[in-house]
């Protein structure tokens, strides 16, 4: 008899959790809802479990599903990853991306035979690190990773809800945690990481178009109120790179580049102070729609270079986010930028200058090749 896992409206979910990793260590199979569709799971260790499941599939498949726990180290521990692929699962674990990789011993160290077959017979993997709760504080309860199927009988299906993945799976699954319909009711979309970039090998919740944006680097300037320097900051240096590149400063995020700019202090919704929208008109860069932001935890862990205005800024940063340390510089090496907040124009033009000379090496290196 099917185990039913009322998600939705337990009061005590960490019970729930602790029955489906009891399910899963005792070799059975489980359905799980996901943020994108609903899979069944068996522990990558239960020889017995990864046969019934991979059983399930009535089509051929070109890799092993994967389900990893979230964890800090996870993103540079990933195997075969390049820069773009480290942003990306940065930028979107957990959550509706998997990653087609090249394995290694440290992913299948643990697991069944069968797994360590299958997975050298195919010669890839398919990893996913999903944000639902329920298989996320499973996953990390376990000593080797999940192993997914999903939409085994018919690929066109997606299992966006319960009662569509008990027709998938019903037969064979031993236990369902059921939450309803899934957050996107789509399937996740499915990544190759290489040399030559990210390509995109299944269509899913997250565009083409957003995959190259998410895999891009970002350059975020930080000052302290952001509505002086970083702004000139950010303009310039974006009117600068696509120069560079030959394109609009509209496509900037399709070449793979997104520039921004934040405060230590800043008061959300303030327009860029009147001379640094004067400035910067000379260098035919434009600040007339920006909103100051405060640096978040967000933006700063998702920037590749954090540039900053003052080592205050920069001892600051550090202190509050210590792992983007190595990504923090100061824009002018050993020297501070002035704040000319209140100042005259010529104090503004002058601010400007010292920022512009610095971005034209920031640029070259930035668009060095790897």
């Amino acid at each position: 008899m099917l185990d039913q896992l009322d998600w939705t409206n337990s009061e005590d979910k960490r019970d729930l959790v602790h029955r489906a990793v009891e399910h899963l260590v005792m070799g059975r199979l489980v359905i799980f809802p996901t943020e994108t569709e609903y899979v069944l799971a068996a522990s990558a260790d239960q020889a017995d479990a990864v046969a019934a499941l991979w059983q399930s599939y009535s089509r051929p498949t070109r890799w092993i599903h994967f389900a990893l726990a979230p964890t800090k180290e996870l993103v540079e521990s990933l195997p075969g990853q390049t820069p773009e692929g480290r942003r990306l699962a940065r930028r979107t674990w957990p959550g509706p991306i998997d990653f087609v990789v090249a394995p290694d011993a440290s992913l299948v160290e643990y697991t069944a035979e069968m797994v360590k077959s299958l997975t050298a017979d195919l010669g890839a993997a398919c990893l996913a690190c999903p944000g639902h709760p329920a298989i996320a504080s499973t996953a990390q309860f376990l000593k080797t990773p999940l192993i997914l199927a999903s939409r085994a009988k018919d690929p066109t299906r997606i299992l966006s809800d319960q009662s569509v993945a008990m027709e998938e799976f019903g037969e064979i699954a031993d236990a369902m945690i059921d939450d309803g319909k899934t957050r996107f009711g789509q399937p996740s979309t499915i990544v190759r990481i290489g040399t030559d970039g990210v390509a995109v090998e299944q269509e899913g919740v997250v565009s083409s178009s957003w995959i190259r944006r998410l895999s891009g680097e970002m350059i975020t300037f930080v000052c302290t109120g952001n509505t002086c320097r970083s702004p000139m900051a950010e303009a310039l240096f974006k009117r600068f790179l696509a120069d560079k590149l030959g394109c609009s400063i509209e496509e900037l995020p399709e070449r793979g580049y997104t520039v921004a700019s934040a405060g230590i202090a800043a008061h959300p919704g303030t327009p860029a102070a009147e001379n640094a929208v004067s400035v910067v008109r000379e260098y035919n860069a434009h600040l007339e729609d920006h909103i100051s932001q405060p640096l978040t935890d967000e933006l700063a862990l998702y920037s590749d270079r954090l540039i900053v205005m003052t080592e205050d800024h920069k001892s600051l940063v550090c202190r509050l986010w210590p792992e983007v340390e190595s990504r923090t510089t100061l824009l002018c090496g050993d020297r501070n930028v002035s704040d000319p907040i209140g100042g005259t124009y010529d104090r503004y033009e002058r601010c400007a200058g010292q920022i512009a000379d610095q971005l034209r090496s920031l640029l070259d290196d930035v668009t060095a090749p790897n």
